[in-house]
């Protein structure tokens, strides 16, 4: 275990956060994306790269590629959501590995966001030639490092979640310095019977609470790499004096 540093100020961070947009919905883009450059706060957006079968499986107009590729310009991560959205459980070998392989090379993308959260041993094996880490929907915060970078944990918020919880997970990760990261679906101020809605008011106002925080909050690619790239090196000078100083 080891406290993370944030990469833009140098100044000591404990604990890490990253805010995940699943699907590519046309209307969470709209609502969300002010309200990260607001705070100037990077996220990862999970794309399919055929953003028609969203459309016909949940309903909801979908954003092209073209999109994609915009965010991704403004500095935000764009995830592998695999090809058609399928439940990657169920996928024949060979449609596994063409959901994963094909929508990496087309988004570049070095995670993967199992659609539905779906995924198993099998599935991880094939994720593993692409990608370097996965993210399900098992609701806990992760340790850093993680204890397996295909399965990291992450928080659902919907209609029924409870702000208060959510604030005080995101407390408990910069308490105990863990990576909590939160994933999120339609971001709407109408109304909808689609489970996974939040309020564009309700996520600004919980990511005012996130910011008061002393977390690290960046994409799953950047926190990631920063956490394989500290496993690789030796601790440096000031670590080892930190050491040194609390015997």
């Amino acid at each position: 275990m080891f406290k993370i540093f944030s990469q833009k100020s140098n100044s000591q961070k404990r604990g890490a956060c990253s805010l995940v947009f699943d699907d590519g919905y046309k209307e969470t883009l709209v609502n969300v994306l002010p309200i990260l450059k607001k705070y100037n706060i990077k996220a990862t957006f999970a794309f399919a790269t055929n953003p028609r079968a969203i459309e016909k499986t949940e309903k909801i107009p979908a954003a092209s590629l073209e999109i994609a590729k915009k965010i991704k310009a403004l500095g935000h991560e764009i995830a592998s959501h695999s090809i058609n959205h399928v439940n990657l459980k169920n996928a024949s070998d060979a449609d596994l590995e063409k959901e994963l392989k094909e929508s990496q090379e087309i988004l570049k993308a070095k995670t993967i966001v199992y659609p539905g959260g779906a995924f198993d041993k099998r599935v991880i094996e094939t994720a593993k030639k692409y990608y370097f880490a996965g993210r399900g929907v098992e609701e806990e915060l992760n340790h850093i490092p993680p204890i397996d970078f295909f399965n990291l944990k992450s928080f659902v918020p919907n209609q029924k979640t409870d702000w208060n919880d959510l604030n005080k997970e995101a407390k408990r990760a910069a308490r105990k310095n863990l990576w909590l990261i939160e994933s999120y679906h339609l971001v709407a101020s109408r109304q909808t019977d689609y489970r996974f809605t939040v309020t564009p008011k309700a996520f600004e106002e919980h990511l005012q609470k996130l910011t008061e925080l002393n977390l690290w909050i960046a994409p799953l690619v950047v926190i990631g790499e920063y956490i394989l790239k500290r496993l690789s090196s030796p601790p440096d000078k000031g670590e080892l004096e930190g050491v040194i100083s609390s015997e």
